[in-house]
């Protein structure tokens, strides 16, 4: 498995495509934008990842049965 899980064989097919298509010219040009828009999805995606586990922390934290029932004994009382 390689990139995006495509092989070695097809990474090397699709950047022979964009070599043709682009030329070599602009190649170094697209490339560093490809992987500024790369980076830039790699982090949004992190982000959302890591919001998303922190409000589930904190939902599994504000459901704890343990934490529920002493609530309820202590309403008892």
């Amino acid at each position: 498995m390689g990139f995006f899980g495509m092989g070695f064989w097809e990474i090397m097919v699709i950047l022979l495509i964009i070599l043709l298509v682009v030329g070599p010219n602009r190649l170094p040009e697209i490339t560093r934008k490809m992987g500024q828009t790369l980076r830039a999805i790699r982090k949004a995606s992190n982000e959302i990842t890591s919001g998303l586990t922190r409000d589930l922390k904190v939902e599994e934290f504000e459901s704890d049965p343990l934490e529920q029932s002493e609530k309820s004994k202590q309403i008892e009382k």
